[in-house]
């Protein structure tokens, strides 16, 4: 999962190791304030009662629809019950109404405030329909004669990716890891657009020998990464003659 997410009312999740309290509702909830009401589910939520944490959050919903930003706070946590309960389509519902409350129109409430649940609903949809990619490369040198890099001799490697995923690749990065003898090869690494499902990109990396490269043999093992996710490719290994320099 590409992300972690909390519980927005925090005011419990550090609660949860409670042992489960019996369940107890509130029937004269008249009485009550919204935020009364929103605490009394969080209460429920945090004592894996999402029953009971359900009955205030829509009692509030009902009692109170003109405090938006506690409507909004309510409709989130419904959906985050709903997406514990793995009930992903129920979940997003909920969050979308989230993004259709107005937030910005109560007194007092500003700034970060107002636009968390909306902030919150968009991460959380998001997350339900998150597709991974899968990313997988090879890799070949393109250097001159013999497949021997020369000390002060330009080359590259050409890189194909592919991604067979079910999602886009995004914010993709090129991992090059200098093995034996590679320590003298100097290179460039350009970016890499994202790659939609189902599809590939040759991508061409640059290489030059130094001038006090050595003969032997160079060894580069290239992967593929994700920046903000776990993805990652298969390990492409690459090895070539290295020649000093005549001079």
């Amino acid at each position: 999962m590409r992300y972690k997410f909390a519980i927005l009312l925090a005011l419990g999740l550090i609660l949860s190791s409670c042992g489960r309290r019996p369940v107890t509702r509130v029937n004269d909830l008249e009485n009550l304030t919204s935020q009364r009401l929103l605490e009394l589910g969080a209460d429920r939520y945090v004592n894996y009662d999402y029953d009971g944490a359900t009955y205030y959050y829509e009692n509030l919903i009902e009692l109170f629809p003109e405090d938006h930003i506690n409507v909004a706070w309510a409709r989130y946590e419904l959906g985050y019950i709903n997406y514990q309960r793995k009930r992903p389509q129920q979940a997003i519902e909920y969050f979308t109404r989230v993004l259709q409350t107005p937030v910005d129109d109560m007194p007092g409430v500003t700034g970060s405030e107002a636009s968390a649940p909306h902030r919150l609903a968009s991460m959380m949809i998001e997350n339900i329909n998150y597709k991974p990619p899968r990313i997988r490369i090879s890799a070949e040198t393109e250097i001159g004669e013999d497949d021997t890099l020369e000390a002060g001799e330009r080359a590259s490697i050409k890189l194909n990716i592919e991604n067979s995923g079910k999602g886009p690749a995004r914010n993709l990065r090129i991992i090059i890891d200098k093995r034996r003898g590679a320590d003298e090869i100097v290179y460039t690494i350009p970016s890499i657009e994202d790659i939609p499902a189902n599809s590939s990109r040759e991508i061409t990396i640059p290489l030059i020998g130094r001038d006090t490269l050595k003969k032997g043999t160079a060894v580069l093992l290239i992967t593929v990464k994700e920046r903000e996710s776990d993805h990652s490719s298969n390990t492409a290994r690459l090895k070539f003659r290295t020649m000093a320099s005549e001079k």
